[in-house]
């Protein structure tokens, strides 16, 4: 067999593999997204069952800051006579800044902070389509470019980034990014770590029980288009992967991919070392979304600066973050970080 021959039978061979690659990658992508059965109960007593908070008992004020890319981004402020400190809140998955009020205010109550409880775009008030990104990353710019303004403003004070669920997941991306606005203390509830982390439950989900599970994940696609993604394709990113079981009402009920992939660090053990001030991680015992008792040895394991995590003991994955007790520990952790002013008078 001659040299030419070889090389004719290699490019093809080459062609062939090619073929059969995106050819399965593609058809993968193409798998549907799974739907729910059952509507979503919406009602007062299942969302007080869930932890949420929903009554705006803290007054507030309207703000939006404008992205890098001119998207606007809603705020609530929650107002603070000239604070040494700023605490910026970003919420979970489906969720939006209305969820936080209960906890903003308490906070404020308790250590004289003013806070800020941001919509991500595509949520609640802010700009952009539901549940996406123009690309993977574009959470955490969109918090350095908020940090900057607020940095701006008062260059001499002291700010924390707060993160619930999905919203811990992109504080630590956003820790990731080298050119990130330093920030000075990072507060994670009940945080979103990434694949493959030891906090991620794994267990049956309870449809075994008769129920529908709240999230379901289109995994065919999501192997399909990160095999596309490893070939530098893009194109189909914007096809849903994540499903969340939610009401009607809620503007967000599906996340693309390159919104799935920007929710979370890609490996959780350099998620938490990236964290570069010190660091107060709050998790209810009794969290439905991930195992509240493995936190505290990855943290250890991983964590490069200061760090403390701590159990609410009955408190669960939403209810966590305004919970009396974990009020009191974020107080007395931001007191022991010589952050703590007086306290303002209450709404």
């Amino acid at each position: 067999m001659t040299v030419r021959m070889l090389g004719s039978w290699f490019w093809r061979g080459l062609l062939a593999v090619a073929v059969m690659y995106f050819g399965a990658a593609i058809g993968l992508s193409a798998w549907p997204a799974p739907g729910f059965s059952t509507a979503a109960d919406g009602s007062p007593e299942t969302a007080r069952a869930q932890g949420l908070s929903l009554e705006q008992v803290y007054p507030f004020e309207e703000r939006r800051f404008t992205a890098r890319d001119g998207e606007r981004l809603f705020a609530r402020r929650f107002r603070a006579q000239s604070p040494p400190l700023t605490v910026l809140i970003v919420h979970g998955m489906t969720g939006e800044s209305s969820q936080f009020n209960r906890t903003a205010g308490l906070l404020r109550e308790a250590t004289g902070a003013e806070l800020y409880a941001l919509d991500l775009r595509g949520h609640g008030q802010s700009g952009g389509r539901a549940g996406d990104v123009d690309h993977i990353g574009q959470y955490e710019e969109d918090l350095a470019d908020v940090v900057s303004i607020l940095r701006a403003e008062r260059p001499d004070g002291l700010l924390v980034l707060a993160g619930h669920s999905m919203g811990g997941g992109i504080a630590q991306r956003y820790a990731q990014r080298p050119d990130s606005p330093a920030v000075d203390g990072y507060l994670l509830y009940a945080p979103l770590l990434g694949p493959g982390a030891p906090t991620t439950r794994t267990e049956a989900p309870p449809e075994a029980l008769g129920e529908e599970a709240w999230l379901k994940l289109a995994i065919p696609r999501i192997i399909g288009l990160f095999m596309l993604n490893a070939a530098g394709v893009t194109a189909l990113n914007a096809l849903p992967t994540m499903v969340c079981h939610v009401t009607e009402e809620a503007r967000v009920g599906r996340y693309s991919f390159r919104a799935m992939a920007s929710a979370g660090p890609n490996d959780y053990a350099a998620g938490v070392a990236a964290i570069d001030a010190p660091l107060l991680l709050v998790v209810g015992s009794d969290d439905e979304a991930f195992h509240a008792e493995e936190y505290a040895p990855l943290v250890r394991a991983h964590a490069r600066v200061p760090a403390r995590v701590e159990v609410v003991r009955g408190s669960n994955h939403n209810g966590v973050h305004h919970d009396p007790r974990a009020i009191a520990l974020v107080a007395e952790w931001l007191s022991a970080l010589g952050l703590h002013a007086e306290a303002p008078a209450g709404p």
